[in-house]
């Protein structure tokens, strides 16, 4: 598809200036997800993938905002604390120079092409404690998702587990989105997942990442990071990427579709 490989490109110029930045600012950051496996499998983009997502310790990723006031006027940083109208809790960089639309959603999705941005956040040591932690971020993040549905649930997403399936024809059959109200929601998720400090926690979770809990990690996993190729540029990866790809994908080596963008058209903005 002509336009995939047209919207991984404008991608990847928005990716070479935000870890620019990065590095003047001492910001730490790992890929995440498809990034690193589309770096480990295929030096780049998974072939069918549009997305880089990037994750980053929350006291790293608590500094965003200032850092991202260097931004060219064609990159925009957005996340709910800068701007109340954006639909994410995770934050997101756009190039404004390029509209994209796509119909994941209940409703068509029309936004300028991006990177979303991920906070990593820590978990109880305790195993019990741990594993209660974890059904109130799920809580939480249910929550919030059913606040924004019509924006922000992938209705495409494949091999979506029964109950999932069965929530969101709750939700759509009666309309519960009208009953929660989002910025209550908002402040719940977020309470929640920073409860527990990442700089002492032995754990990273990517708490709004598609696999849930199974984005939780031992810091080990991710150690002081791992240079990787991607397309022309290197970029940081978690360490051990065996242990972290294996827990996300299973046979990650296998090629399949883990894809649930579904692009429709891309625009280039002229001035």
């Amino acid at each position: 598809m002509e336009n995939l490989r047209e919207l991984q490109l404008v991608e990847l110029n928005i990716l070479k200036e935000l870890l620019a930045l990065f590095e003047k600012n001492n910001i730490r950051y790992f890929a995440l997800g498809g990034t690193v496996l589309g770096a480990v499998r295929h030096r780049g983009f998974i072939p069918w993938d549009v997305d880089i997502d990037l994750g980053m310790p929350r006291e790293d990723y608590d500094r965003l905002p200032e850092v991202f006031r260097q931004l060219p006027e064609h990159l925009r940083f957005r996340s709910f604390d800068t701007d109340p109208a954006y639909p994410y809790y995770f934050a997101r960089v756009e190039d404004l120079r390029i509209t994209v639309r796509s119909d994941r959603a209940e409703n068509d999705e029309l936004a300028p092409a991006w990177i979303d941005l991920f906070p990593l956040d820590g978990m109880p040591s305790n195993d019990i404690l741990r594993k209660l932690h974890g059904y109130h971020i799920l809580a939480a993040r249910m929550l919030f998702q059913i606040s924004r549905f019509s924006t922000i649930v992938d209705l495409k997403k494949k091999n979506r587990p029964l109950g999932e399936n069965a929530m969101i024809w709750l939700i759509k059959t009666f309309r519960l989105q009208k009953l929660v109200g989002w910025k209550h929601a908002y402040r719940v998720l977020d309470k929640t997942l920073t409860s527990c400090p990442c700089v002492s926690s032995r754990f990273y979770l990517n708490g709004m990442g598609a696999y849930k809990l199974r984005e939780m990690h031992d810091k080990k996993v991710f150690g002081d990071g791992r240079m990787y190729r991607f397309e022309d540029i290197e970029i940081c990866g978690p360490q051990d990427f065996e242990t972290y790809l294996t827990q996300l994908y299973g046979d990650w080596r296998t090629p399949r579709d883990f894809s649930h963008h579904e692009v429709v058209e891309i625009t280039v903005n002229h001035d």
